[in-house]
């Protein structure tokens, strides 16, 4: 149907032919161009979800133990939540540059939100029965927080941090499509550019690809993490 849909009912220059689409995906899945410019988003995408997930994780719990915490962070939380962060994208690179900084800070600010707000309710849904019997059997606040709190909340937090990361990527390579010299959304305007629009598809084929495995292996070892937990960590 792609295929007599393209330059029958649909302008090939908006629906390429799905054969010129298939060529183009097998082409740039063994250029080494591509592959250089996939390395680039990936190492963005991945640092960025990983420096959100090292203060998200600590600041959401935090705020569960500590009032002062959570008093500064709520009004913080409450402001940033709800506001689209692709305003940001010429405003970050105007003060970071073009390379690696600026899109890994994007993708750090898309992605600790949902993992923040997945750690505070994960650890303030814990059961106040295990935390009693953990005071009662001498546990410190320290070891309350490692030994009960965080594994109780783990199956939470990892399904916010699954999140997160998809986050990440969406606005790393949201900014690669703007002022980039290289990453998959620098190919993808570079070759819409050139009105080569079965390599524009056939880009768009490979990030679905890319952050779909890594989503996956996550997901895969989300759940072998929780195995002893009633809770299941994803969805679909």
């Amino acid at each position: 149907m792609w295929e007599w849909a393209s330059g029958t009912i649909v302008n090939p220059r908006i629906l390429p032919s799905f054969t010129e689409t298939l060529s183009a995906i097998i082409t740039l899945g063994t250029s080494s161009e591509v592959h250089f410019f996939a390395s680039h988003t990936i190492f963005r995408g991945l640092s960025a979800a990983f420096l959100a997930f090292c203060v998200a994780i600590p600041v959401g719990v935090g705020m569960v133990r500590s009032d002062f915490v959570r008093r500064n962070m709520e009004p913080v939380i409450s402001l940033t939540y709800p506001s689209p962060k692709s305003p940001l994208i010429p405003l970050v690179i105007f003060w970071l540059g073009m390379g690696h900084l600026s899109r890994i800070v994007l993708g750090f600010v898309s992605g600790i939100l949902p993992m923040l707000i997945s750690s505070y309710n994960g650890a303030k849904s814990v059961d106040r029965e295990l935390v009693w019997s953990g005071r009662a059997m001498g546990l410190n606040g320290r070891e309350e927080v490692y030994k009960i709190i965080f594994p109780a909340a783990l199956p939470m937090i990892l399904t916010g941090v699954r999140i997160g990361i998809i986050f990440s990527f969406v606005t790393v390579i949201s900014s690669e499509m703007i002022m980039a010299q290289t990453g998959m959304g620098f190919l993808i305007m570079e070759y819409g550019a050139l009105g080569q629009y079965p390599q524009v598809f056939a880009t768009a084929f490979w990030i679905a690809v890319i952050v779909g495995t890594i989503d996956r292996t996550f997901l895969l070892t989300s759940r072998y993490l929780v195995r002893w937990s009633t809770e299941d960590v994803g969805g679909i």
